[in-house]
């Protein structure tokens, strides 16, 4: 009998679940730093969308505003009409897969879940996983979810019932939501992704701006519309600010997380400053590390008010939450007009 477990690193972003499952897998391999930090440096709000307000902008240039997909990954997709019209057998394909070395990202009905919300309640909800491990012995799977407190554990479940939950589900997003991903870490020793100073100015700057990163078609559809970089700080202010009428039984995903994620995103640029140290060891870069620092233990600050506000439903403090953000907005884009300059000459 056969037991995989495949590793998962630590992520640098915990906030929503696609980010954190792409990043515990780079985790594992030291030389993604180049590609990670070259990334997930810009933010994009999606207008009127109240559940995510706010979310890192990793476009894949076919109309998604986020992918779970890399150059780092080998990958394989299935859709769930492909398996079954096939007559392919959902165990057999897991198992394949882990024990190859593949990873699976898939949408799934956490209802049948243990340990999470829903399965609690009892209630339908799509949601994504992150399959890593199978066991022969007791078939059963091995995946990254987050639990009924929002910590990301690791769980298991019996392959039947992750099959039940797999099929027995209504997604709303047919591109992504019907897939099934198969994500493989490269081993080509050939395949280097050097780091290009340039174009984190380059995106450092559209981040500044709230200039489109690349030309996205979804800036095309009528029924989307889209903020970038700080400017979408202004699009969350909106967002909290229309929170002020609503019951605090709906507040905490919809502050506390967004809230996480930015706190993640200064985070994210203290160790891209960091790891651009390593690699320009010429250059100072304390002041900015510190700074960004700084604004990371600020926006801290304001995710443990949301953290009170729904303890307590005190709109005071929401109040306060909008007031800081309006002031840390400013406070970074002065840090930002600095490092770019500073950045720039160091290049050259």
């Amino acid at each position: 009998m056969q037991s995989v477990l495949l590793p998962l690193g630590a992520p640098l972003s915990k906030a929503y679940s696609h980010n954190a499952y792409q990043l515990a897998i780079l985790a594992c391999k030291k030389e993604t730093r180049t590609w990670v930090f070259m990334n997930y440096i810009n933010l994009v709000s999606e207008i009127g969308n109240r559940n995510d307000p706010i979310a890192f902008y990793l476009p894949d240039y076919s109309g998604c505003n986020w992918s779970s997909l890399t150059p780092w990954f080998e990958y394989s997709v299935f859709t769930r009409d492909f398996i079954r019209q096939c007559n392919l057998s959902f165990k057999g394909l897991v198992k394949h897969a882990i024990f190859n070395q593949n990873y699976i990202f898939l949408y799934v009905n956490e209802k049948y879940i243990p340990g999470t919300a829903w399965h609690a309640k009892g209630m339908d909800f799509n949601h994504n996983l992150l399959l890593h491990g199978y066991d022969e012995a007791t078939d059963e799977v091995s995946f990254l979810i987050y639990d009924t407190n929002r910590s990301l554990t690791v769980r298991s479940i019996p392959v039947n019932e992750l099959e039940m939950a797999f099929y027995d589900n209504t997604y709303s997003c047919e591109r992504n939501e019907n897939r099934m991903y198969f994500l493989k870490l490269r081993e080509d020793s050939n395949f280097k992704l050097s780091f290009d100073l340039d174009y984190v100015i380059e995106q450092l700057l559209n981040y500044q701006s709230g200039k489109q990163a690349i030309c996205n078609v979804m800036d095309y559809h009528a029924d989307c519309k889209y903020s970038y970089g700080l400017a979408a700080y202004d699009r969350m202010i909106d967002h909290l600010n229309q929170l002020l009428q609503d019951p605090v039984a709906k507040l905490q995903e919809r502050v506390i997380i967004p809230l996480h994620l930015l706190m993640e995103h200064k985070q994210i640029m203290v160790e891209r400053l960091k790891f651009i140290a390593e690699l320009y060891p010429h250059a100072d870069l304390a002041a900015f590390i510190e700074a960004f620092e700084n604004l990371k233990k600020s926006f801290e600050t304001l995710r443990n008010n949301g953290i009170k506000l729904e303890l307590t439903g005190n709109s005071a403090i929401l109040s306060k939450i909008i007031k800081g953000m309006v002031e840390l907005k400013e406070k970074e884009r002065n840090v930002l007009t600095d490092l770019i300059n500073y950045l720039s000459t160091i290049n050259h």
